[in-house]
């Protein structure tokens, strides 16, 4: 029973991050274009590997509620372990594309706006904080654990984004943002 309970409110909390991701990539999206940002840009690229890592996620938590029958004698366990290995192909993709663009961004560079850049990183970091916190307790799930820590990953990210805003500020040095580009698909294939 307690098994149970504990799967229903981690459904509940994968749910509201789906809900909270989808938002925070569209926003991410406009608004990196918007900045021309391409450290924004990559951060909405990041967090859309986020959706179908929940989606699979909450798929797996389902599957992981159904009783083993005659042919599945060990149940839909598994499911978490399949999910964990596709969410970590998706990133390496992802982490090679923010790379090209950040080579192309470094070879012209183009001027960011900051502002949008800071307001955005301070939000990504609210939510992206908000979900790592709420999948902290579910750790030794090997699916949430790979969850969690892709969400502690954007979390770092979003900082980083903030701290790459000030610094273009205060410099003027529009090469900041392809570089943050960087540290983020690294952090993504490090996740």
């Amino acid at each position: 029973m307690h098994a149970l309970r504990h799967s229903r409110g981690a459904t509940r909390v994968v749910k509201a991050a789906l809900a909270a991701t989808v938002a925070l990539v569209a926003t991410e999206f406009v608004a990196g274009f918007l900045a021309d940002s391409l450290a924004l840009i990559s951060d909405a690229w990041h967090n859309f590997t986020d959706i179908p890592t929940l989606l699979l996620s909450w798929l797996a938590l389902h599957l992981e509620q159904k009783p083993p029958d005659h042919q599945k004698t060990y149940g839909y366990h598994r499911a978490g372990v399949l999910a964990a290995f596709v969410n970590g192909l998706l990133l390496v993709l992802v982490a090679v594309l923010i790379c090209y663009e950040g080579y192309q961004r470094i070879v012209q560079p183009r001027p960011v706006a900051t502002g949008i850049m800071l307001v955005v990183g301070l939000i990504a970091l609210t939510i992206n904080g908000g979900i790592s916190l709420a999948l902290a307790r579910e750790r030794r799930d090997l699916n949430l654990r790979a969850v969690f820590l892709h969400n502690l990953g954007d979390a770092l990210s979003n900082v980083g984004i903030i701290v790459g805003a000030w610094l273009i500020q205060r410099t003027g040095q529009s090469l900041i943002d392809p570089l943050l580009a960087f540290l983020i698909a690294g952090m993504i294939l490090w996740t």
